[in-house]
């Protein structure tokens, strides 16, 4: 890349969009070392970045602690950003465990202040299920 004709060879900087110098600089330390620290407040952040630099691994590590995050309160705003394509990053599987959490969890999140934030589509979708367990009259 640096030696072969690409324009790389001839700066003396790499642009990489979308990724900032603290967040590279943590995945650069992750390919070295193997180590990093993922917290609610750098996932967003390290999830596309690993995307992008195809570490699957570490991809896996912040799903963890994004599922780990989900409950009644954020379940909805998770699951509606994924489905609007807000997250950098290939949501189909958040949206997988978003749903499974809403299975389990349904009077709870019905309850919730974020449920009404659900386009009708998706509510339509999720009365359809066949796993929701909530009484007809809630």
């Amino acid at each position: 890349m640096f030696y072969m004709g690409f324009k790389e060879s001839k700066s003396s900087e790499i642009k990489i969009p979308n990724i900032s110098k603290q967040t590279f600089l943590e995945i650069l330390h992750y390919i070295y070392t193997g180590n990093i620290t993922i917290t609610p407040e750098n996932v967003m952040q390290i999830l596309p970045a690993a995307d992008e630099f195809g570490l699957h691994e570490l991809r896996l590590s912040c799903f963890e602690l994004l599922v780990k995050a989900v409950n009644k309160d954020t379940v909805c705003q998770m699951m509606i950003a994924a489905q609007r394509g807000e997250y950098d990053f290939n949501a189909e599987r958040l949206i997988s465990k978003c749903i499974s959490f809403v299975e389990k969890h349904t009077e709870d999140v019905f309850k919730s202040d974020s449920f009404v934030l659900f386009d009708e589509r998706v509510i339509i979708e999720m009365f359809q299920s066949n796993k929701l367990s909530i009484d007809e009259i809630d």
